[in-house]
């Protein structure tokens, strides 16, 4: 019996030493692939098309015309656009692209807290709140391209 204890103590402490290694193993460094431009084409432009095109109101003679997402599909592509936006927001910090430790993280981070509002909005199927989340979308952008875009 005792050897019987032994063996699987050993056992434990071997998956224990394993499972430690593991966790103490460094992370793997992250790689920039993609130049600032290509993130704004592939992610950026796209995502906040969604969510700027998402809910439109129009006021004429007749009242006023709200058109928003109507199935549950339709919202969810918004809510991924929102999502979409926040971990760009992410990718826009990583070094190698950050331009700067001030500035740009403080406007990457607005693109994060945006796209938290447009997701948070879609997710409660709320329209004006998505409206909102546009405007701060726009800000974010806005403050930083104001700074960094270089015009041809």
């Amino acid at each position: 019996m005792r050897i019987f204890l032994w063996v699987v103590s050993m056992i434990g402490a071997a998956a224990a030493g394993g499972a430690l290694a593991l966790y103490l193993r460094p992370a793997p460094p992250f790689e920039p692939v993609a130049e600032v431009s290509q993130i704004m084409k592939g992610t950026v432009g796209p995502s906040s098309d969604v969510v700027f095109g998402a809910v439109e109101i129009d006021l004429d003679a007749k009242g006023t015309h709200e058109r928003k997402p109507e199935t549950d599909a339709q919202w969810e592509a918004v809510r991924n656009s929102g999502i979409t936006l926040m971990e760009t927001g992410n990718l826009l910090m990583m070094p190698g692209r950050a331009r700067d430790r001030g500035m740009w993280m403080e406007q990457s981070r607005a693109l994060i807290e945006a796209g938290a509002m447009a997701a948070k909005a879609a997710e409660a199927k709320n329209a004006h709140a998505l409206l909102d989340a546009g405007h701060s979308i726009n800000l974010s952008c806005d403050g930083c391209h104001n700074r960094y875009m270089k015009l041809p």
